[in-house]
Formats: C-alpha cells, structure tokens, sequence
C-alpha cells in the first residue's frame, strides 16, 4: 500500500535481478523498477494508483523529498534502460491497473519510441485489463504517447483489454478472488 511518503507499493531498483511478484493486491501505486534484468510482474491487481496520499502530504513534510517528479503515479515505470541479458527480458503480463486518470498507466522514460521492443520495455507486456474513467489508456514511451490500439500495432500490451472504472462492488470481488 502507498502510504506515508511511499508512491510506489512494488519498487525494485539500482540493478536488482530476478524478483518474481505474483498475486498481489497493490493500493494507491504500481510497480517500478530501476536498472536490472529478469523481474516478473504477474497477475497484479493495482486499484487506483493515481491516489497517493503522499502527494498531498503537507509540502513542510517533503523537503527534499522527490516523489513527485521521480515517481509520478504509474501502473508500471521504468526508469532507465534494463540491459539486454539474453533470455532475462522483464515481464508485465496478466495484470489489472486501475486508475481514474488514464495518463496514468505507464510511464517507460527509457523506452525507444522508434523501436519499442529493443530492450527498454517490458516483453512480453500482454493479456493486462485497464480500468479508467473513459475507459481509455495511455502508454508513455520516451517523449511519445500512444494509445492501446497504437501500442499494440508496436507489438506491445497484446490481447489487452479497457474497461469503465468498476463498481466498488466488483473491485472488492477482484481483491478477493485474487487473494483467496
């Protein structure tokens, strides 16, 4: 959960390797991650990661505090390049990000808007469902932004789907049948 001064509740960073995240319930933040090779992040259920209490904590509390800028609200952000290390690529698959603000799912600095699939992104990145308020989608790759359909002509997020915000009802369903 993203409390306190945290915005990110699953961030691996400076170079970690081999980290397997399955089955979690994420409140109010995604996944980031920092350098490194060969981390998974499998069957996820991020709810609402564009509300970060830390964001509204009072600015007197945050000197020299950089979230904002370094870690804005995402479902999933890479940093800088992840090395290309044969047959260690990362994985974002079979996830559920929720998010009221569609700009919100991605934010992949590194990510080489020319050629998408060199390294810099997760592959495979596929089978994710996406809630938001318009039931739009937004991928940030480099100084580019595309759509769902626009990512998947560049071979990402394939077969994912976008959804309406869900009820509080079915979001308390998906918790549980993820945690249960």
């Amino acid at each position: 959960m993203s409390n306190y001064f945290s915005t990110v509740p699953i961030d691996h960073d400076d170079g970690s390797n081999t980290y397997v995240d399955t089955n979690n319930v994420l409140l109010w933040g995604g996944t980031k991650t920092l350098m490194g090779y060969n981390k998974h992040h499998v069957n996820q259920l991020m709810a609402y990661v564009d509300y970060q209490p830390a964001l509204h904590a009072p600015a007197r509390t945050r000197i020299g505090w950089s979230a904002p800028q370094s870690k804005p609200p995402m479902c999933s952000g890479f940093i800088v390049p992840t090395p290309m290390v044969l047959g260690k690529s990362e994985v974002w698959q079979n996830n559920t990000c929720i998010s009221s603000d569609a700009a919100h799912f991605f934010r992949w600095y590194s990510c080489n808007s020319s050629n998408p699939l060199d390294g810099g992104t997760p592959a495979p990145l596929s089978d994710n469902r996406y809630y938001s308020s318009n039931a739009g989608y937004t991928l940030s790759c480099g100084e580019a932004s595309w759509n769902l359909s626009q990512a998947q002509q560049r071979g990402l997020d394939l077969r994912s789907t976008l959804h309406a915000l869900p009820t509080l009802e079915a979001l308390l369903g998906m918790m549980e049948a993820l945690l249960l």
